[in-house]
């Protein structure tokens, strides 16, 4: 379920620590996060999960939200990029900041409901958004 057919390589990505754990920041077209994402419940029989069931109404309700046009801007989603991640720096000066390859999925710790009005909005509009993690 968390396996890709072939890495994705993210450009621009910012990475810092977050207490004491790497974290990363950047973003990338809607059709490639949701190619590169998955929700694991809390009840997930793989392990310990910590998501809801997405919820079609929030879902739906963001999709809606998103037709608003320009000004419906939302917050980036969070992800568990936990393994499967290769970071590499642009040069020497600026080691913090450059190009990570994805060879597995991130499961979302939060931002469900958000991603599947996203999905909802670009599938309806045949249109593509800017994600944000």
């Amino acid at each position: 379920m968390n396996s890709l057919l072939r890495p994705i390589v993210i450009e621009n990505v910012l990475q810092y620590k977050m207490r004491g754990k790497v974290a990363y920041q950047s973003y990338l077209p809607s059709s490639t996060a949701l190619s590169v994402t998955y929700v694991k419940h809390y009840d997930h029989p793989a392990g310990k999960g910590y998501q809801r069931p997405i919820d079609t109404k929030r879902s739906t309700d963001f999709a809606i939200y998103l037709s608003k046009g320009d000004d419906a801007l939302f917050t980036p989603i969070l992800l568990n990029a936990a393994g499967g991640r290769e970071f590499s720096a642009y040069d020497n000066i600026r080691t913090n900041y450059g190009r990570l390859v994805c060879k597995g999925k991130a499961s979302l710790m939060d931002g469900q409901h958000r991603l599947g009005g996203i999905e909802r909005y670009i599938q309806e509009t045949n249109s593509s958004l800017t994600f944000h993690f």
